[in-house]
């Protein structure tokens, strides 16, 4: 997802959120902000580190080989947040914080939730994260 498809999908979602930034200004805002995301994650240290409205980035070394061979490698990985559901029931689409886990009836609990445009976007920075920058081959997930 680049810049300008987040500038129409917010212009398509709310018309006035925007109000009269030209599409150019707003596409640098959306950029700015990625690379401030960006530039803060890979200057962190290990752990977890949560972005309001967007999820957690969990970032870990890992020492692979022996020796005088030994490298480390850093793995960052995206975990989308969970919208927050509305005293209705429904779940918002605001990007709130994640909401507390509640126990949910054996029938709903088997269909799994579709994934957000957001985490759609994000997954192939995630899937690169998590190989070590290497493009994952398919059907070798790593857990």
């Amino acid at each position: 997802m680049k810049p300008t498809d987040i500038v129409a999908a917010l212009r398509a979602k709310d018309p006035k959120i925007l109000g009269d930034i030209a599409d150019k200004k707003a596409e640098q805002i959306v950029k700015s902000a990625l690379t401030v995301i960006r530039e803060s994650i890979v200057a962190a240290e290990k752990g977890d580190h949560p972005v309001a409205m967007l999820g957690r980035f969990k970032v870990n070394e890992i020492t692979k080989g022996e020796g005088a061979e030994a490298i480390v490698v850093r793995k960052v990985i995206f975990i989308p947040a969970k919208p927050a559901e509305n005293k209705d029931g429904s779940a918002d689409s605001k990007g709130a914080p994640p909401a507390e886990d509640k126990a949910e009836p054996a029938d709903q609990a088997a269909a799994p939730a579709a994934p957000s445009a957001a985490a759609a976007a994000f997954a192939p920075i995630a899937s690169s994260a998590a190989t070590g920058g290497k493009a994952a081959k398919p059907g070798k997930a790593k857990a």
